[in-house]
């Protein structure tokens, strides 16, 4: 994935971080590439982001347990890796905590 210019005229890169699990033939993230997609379309969003999954493992223990931290651990931990790539990149973040935002 190579940066873009975005509308700010500096190089940009938008990524969300997920606790949706990868799962086979990667059917939840193929309806929220859909809904990228359609965004781009109607002017709403200027590129096409890249999406960080959360795991079956991570889910789980919240669907049982109700558990956040472990959505919120691996949604950081997605981060840190991919931050490692982008070193020279600063970043924001926006989060509504539903799913461990503020503690990832």
């Amino acid at each position: 994935m190579d940066p873009i210019i975005g509308p700010s005229g500096g190089q940009e890169i938008l990524f969300f971080l997920s606790a949706r699990p990868h799962i086979y033939k990667d059917m939840s993230e193929s309806k929220t590439y859909e809904k990228f997609k359609l965004l781009q379309k109607e002017k709403s969003l200027y590129c096409n982001p890249t999406l960080l999954a959360g795991s079956l493992e991570t889910g789980r223990a919240f669907m049982i347990y109700r558990n956040m931290e472990p959505l919120a651990y691996k949604k950081y931990e997605n981060f840190m890796q991919f931050q490692s790539i982008y070193p020279e990149f600063e970043f924001v973040f926006i989060g509504d905590n539903g799913q461990g935002d503020v503690r990832a």
